[in-house]
C-alpha cells in the first residue's frame, strides 16, 4: 500500500485498483482513499479491462494497475500484462502484490509463531484455479488434513465434519468437498497464462 500511495501521490500516475483495497491502511495509517482526497488520481476499477480502457483513453499518462489478492485475481493481471503487450500499450503498467495460498499455509506451518491448527479448510475460490494438487505437501509432509469447502453454508458444515472426522480418525489427507467445482489439477488454461506471464519471487512480506 506504500508503494502504491507513493506512486499515486508523487508521480502523478492514474492508480487503478478494486474498491476492496482503497480503505486499506498504509504504515503511516493512510490510504488509498485519503489520497485520492488529497488529489491523487485513484480510480476504482471492476476488472483489469478497465484499467486497460483508461489505458487507452490517457495515452500521455502512466495507468499502474495495482495488482492484488491470492490466484483467483492473479489470471486476469496475467491477461491484462499480455493483452497490454498485444496492444503496445507503453503507458500500462501492474505493481505486482499478488500471493500464493500455497505459500502463505507454508509459512503458517514452518514458522516460529507456534500456531496450533489441526487442519485446514481449503478455499473455494482458490482451488478451482489451483486445483487440489498443492494441498497434498501439507497432508504429506506435515501431517495436516485438508478439506476444500464450497461456498454455501452447507457446503462448509460438511467440510467441516469431513476435516473433523480425519482428525478424530488420525489421518491426514486431502479431501475435495466442493467436487462440482474443483479438480485436482484445477483450471490449467488460467495457470499456463500465468506461468507464461509471471516468475515467483523468493520472498515476499505480507499482512494477513
Amino acid at each position: 500500500m506504500d508503494q502504491s500511495i507513493f506512486l499515486a501521490r508523487e508521480h502523478g500516475v492514474i492508480l487503478c485498483t478494486y474498491a476492496d483495497t482503497l480503505r486499506v491502511p498504509a504504515s503511516d495509517n493512510s490510504s488509498l482513499m485519503r489520497a485520492r482526497a488529497n488529489g491523487a488520481d485513484v480510480r476504482m476499477i471492476y476488472s483489469t479491462q478497465d484499467a486497460l480502457k483508461i489505458a487507452r483513453e490517457y495515452p500521455d499518462r502512466e495507468v499502474v494497475f495495482l495488482a492484488i489478492g491470492f490466484e483467483t485475481t492473479t489470471p486476469p493481471t496475467a491477461w491484462a500484462v499480455r493483452q497490454a503487450a498485444f496492444e503496445g500499450l507503453k503507458n500500462f503498467s501492474i505493481l505486482c502484490d499478488h500471493v500464493l495460498t500455497p505459500a502463505a499455509m507454508h509459512a503458517i506451518l514452518a514458522g516460529e509463531s507456534g500456531t496450533a491448527l489441526d487442519g485446514f479448510v481449503g478455499p473455494a475460490h482458490v482451488s478451482t484455479i489451483i486445483g487440489s494438487k498443492p494441498y497434498e505437501p501439507f497432508a504429506d509432509n506435515y501431517g495436516k488434513p485438508v478439506v476444500i469447502a464450497g461456498f454455501e453454508p452447507l457446503d462448509v458444515m460438511q467440510a467441516i465434519l469431513m476435516l473433523v472426522r480425519q482428525i478424530n480418525d488420525g489421518r491426514a489427507m486431502v479431501e475435495n468437498e466442493f467436487t462440482r467445482a474443483v479438480t485436482r489439477e484445477g483450471n490449467l488454461k488460467a495457470k499456463a497464462l500465468v506461468d507464461e506471464v509471471f516468475h515467483l519471487r523468493d520472498t515476499f512480506e505480507w499482512r494477513g
